[in-house]
């Protein structure tokens, strides 16, 4: 917000998405993947739009601002942050809270402001995976709220990218599988003679997951039913492509040796684009032995396996695996960082199980961490206080030790919006339909959709976006169907001017020289003002 934040590029593309929530066309299929960058008959979308509808009422509330757009995903992950507290707090008091407090402030530091506060998919799914590995970690752990929230959590992160879904599926299959199982011995258990209020119990201990999930998952449902060929069916093809057509990818070695490797607290790093780098030599061998301590600490020592640190260790080792196979298919022939983000999350999350497990096993830290010998006051400070003062401490170490995000790309979004709107304010009338036409990357990509976000906010109706090879639901914004009578925005590169075409009546709108485009707007005589 202190940098005058608006969305450019992907992040205005997923806030045209969350405008259309309210509409007569409200959103069935995720974000576009990038799996056309291979081959266009392999395009598909990412699982779901679950974050459109969550981020949708406060970004409407304040008009689909900046800063409302950011309050909406920074209530949303508060929202994970108070839940992670809350289950670890609900497993063992503090003696499981502190660890798990100290592994989301790890957590949010390696992520940093600029991908906590962003609305980007891959950014907007990153803690979420957080509160589904520790929701499993509840299950395990016997917590009768742990499997709507793991599904819950885990149905957000899955429907943002289409790279988390081997995690989620692994955790989230986990935890169902235990509560599956300890379902079926305790009706094997209840079967004869069974009173009546214990079968109430079972049916209300499933009602809320099932719903939740059918909740969750009820836009990307219709649209299997809608929308031919599916975005199930367009998935499965990627997956089960042979032809080559993805590139190569770093394969099962390269996968398993950058999520062992990050496990090295010599990785410890912020999030950027040095963070593709696969870890070698001492990161490698400390990461090995992390891995080790982790099998160790899951099978050895005692009151197994009844601990909490213990069961924690199982569904890390679980993740690790699973995050492992999802690297393995990350292509090589595009940056892809997105893809790691993951295993900034998984890393704190180790290092507090095995903290965890080191204070089950050493007594004397036990019973110095036992809340029966702190203060009465943080006795009865219970679930919401703790909640709220990790949510405050994470927030303040984030900020005070965050290097401010870089403000050149909304600044340019910024001034080119702010030419298009000013103009048409002051020349064609209200509610006029726009396309907006775009040469070159920068053009195309960041400030084309920028530009369609404000002329939303004005009530315009924007086009902007390029077709795609199957069907979709937000045809609204192609340029295609823009209506024969619209104004045209044109925007071209410095180095795509040659290939511009304003059009006959076009007037330039001069931009600043550090602006590195050009901008032209024709506005046909029924639409002057």
């Amino acid at each position: 917000m202190a940098i005058g934040w608006i969305p450019e590029g992907d992040d205005a593309m997923l806030v045209t998405r969350i405008h259309d929530v309210f509409s007569s066309h409200p959103p069935l299929q995720g974000m576009r993947s990038t799996s056309n960058f291979f081959d266009a008959q392999l395009s598909n979308h990412h699982p779901g739009p679950l974050e459109f509808y969550l981020d949708a009422p406060i970004s409407a509330l304040t008009g689909y601002s900046g800063p409302g757009i950011i309050t909406a995903v920074a209530l949303l992950n508060i929202g994970c942050v108070v839940g992670t507290v809350v289950l670890a707090h609900r497993m063992r008091g503090l003696r499981t809270t502190l660890p798990v407090a100290g592994a989301l402030l790890l957590a949010q530091w390696q992520l940093g402001p600029d991908v906590l506060a962003r609305p980007l998919n891959p950014s907007a799914g990153t803690l979420p995976i957080l509160l589904m590995i520790v929701g499993a970690w509840s299950v395990l752990d016997r917590d009768p709220q742990g499997l709507w929230v793991t599904l819950l959590a885990g149905s957000f992160a899955a429907q943002t990218e289409l790279a988390f879904c081997p995690l989620v599926v692994a955790v989230v299959a986990l935890a169902c599988i235990v509560t599956v199982a300890r379902a079926w011995r305790d009706h094997r258990q209840w079967r004869s003679p069974a009173p009546s209020h214990r079968s109430s119990v079972r049916r209300k201990r499933w009602s809320l997951p099932i719903g939740v999930t059918l909740l969750a998952w009820l836009p990307s449902i219709i649209e299997l039913l809608v929308i031919h060929p599916n975005n199930l069916q367009l998935v499965l093809r990627l997956l089960t492509n042979s032809s080559g057509g993805r590139g190569t990818s770093t394969g099962v070695p390269g996968g398993s040796g950058y999520m062992v490797g990050r496990l090295s607290p010599t990785e410890l790093a912020r999030f950027g684009t040095d963070i593709g780098h696969t870890p070698a030599g001492l990161a490698m061998g400390l990461g090995m032995v992390v891995v080790v301590v982790l099998l160790v600490a899951a099978t050895a020592g005692p009151r197994l396996p009844h601990t909490a640190a213990s069961r924690a260790c199982w569904v890390l080792m679980l993740a690790i695996g699973a995050e492992s196979f999802a690297l393995s298919s990350k292509p090589d022939t595009v940056s892809a960082t997105f893809w790691l983000l993951p295993v900034l999350v998984i890393t704190p999350l180790v290092y507090a199980a095995l903290a965890l497990r080191a204070i089950e096993v050493t007594s004397s830290l036990r019973r110095q961490i036992d809340a029966s010998n702190l203060p009465a006051i943080v006795q009865r400070s219970r679930t919401p206080i703790v909640g709220v003062s990790a949510t405050v401490l994470a927030a303040v170490l984030a900020s005070a030790v965050a290097s401010p995000p870089s403000a050149e790309a909304s600044d340019r979004a910024r001034t080119v919006s702010n030419a298009v709107t000013t103009y048409l304010h002051d020349h064609s009338r209200s509610g006029t339909a726009v396309r907006i036409d775009s040469y070159g990357l920068k053009s195309w990509i960041s400030l084309a959709p920028a530009v369609a976000v404000q002329l939303a906010r004005d009530d315009r109706a924007a086009h902007y976006l390029g077709s795609w090879p199957y069907p979709e639901d937000n045809t609204s914004w192609y340029e295609t169907t823009a209506p024969p009578d619209s104004v045209v925005v044109t925007l071209a590169d410095n180095g795509s001017m040659k290939e511009a075409h304003p059009g006959a009546g076009a007037t330039q709108v001069p931009l600043p020289p550090g602006t590195g485009v050009h901008l032209w707007i024709a506005i046909p005589a029924a639409d002057r003002a």
